[in-house]
């Protein structure tokens, strides 16, 4: 009986892991939520040296102030998926039309998890020590961008930290 026990435990566990690598499909439909990715003193592709807000005021458009940290703030942005990764498109697409530059990513394909690792952001790379992390909301992601959902008006802030 105890194994019996055992046994259905050790199911209802890998029933919860598996849920957990895998959320339900994002649903369709129109989303708006603020992007921030924060280089600190590390020095990306574009615009390095400077905060940059993008904002929306019947077109996108953004500012830029000197400062020896460097971070891209995109402000209620519209997308129609609510997942990061389509955030960040969205954001790519928005960094296109006002520098004539995408967002330059660099990742690695997890086959397994059927999601990638975000490596490098604008040229700046995961080193030995710190790697590219991502919050929602100020809480660390439950899952990589393509899966992770989000809701309208939360805010995703990428940084980099020793832990990975």
């Amino acid at each position: 009986m105890l194994l019996a026990l055992l046994a259905a435990g050790a199911v209802v566990v890998l029933a919860v892991m598996q849920f957990a690598m895998h959320p339900a499909p994002a649903a369709s439909g129109s989303y708006t939520a603020t992007l921030m990715i924060d280089f600190g003193s590390r020095t990306p592709d574009l615009l390095a040296g400077h905060i940059v807000n993008w904002s929306y005021d019947g077109g996108w458009h953004y500012t830029t102030a000197n400062s020896s940290q460097t971070e891209f703030i995109f402000s209620n942005v519209t997308f129609g998926n609510n997942t990061v990764w389509s955030l960040m498109q969205a954001c790519s697409s928005i960094l296109q039309k006002t520098t004539g530059s995408n967002l330059s990513l660099t990742k690695v394909h997890f086959r397994e998890f059927g999601e990638f690792q975000i490596t490098a952001i604008e040229g700046v790379a995961n080193t030995n020590t710190l790697f590219w992390q991502y919050t929602v909301n100020g809480q660390p992601a439950q899952y990589g961008v393509q899966l992770e959902k989000i809701s309208s008006g939360a805010t995703v802030y990428w940084s980099m930290s020793p832990d990975q």
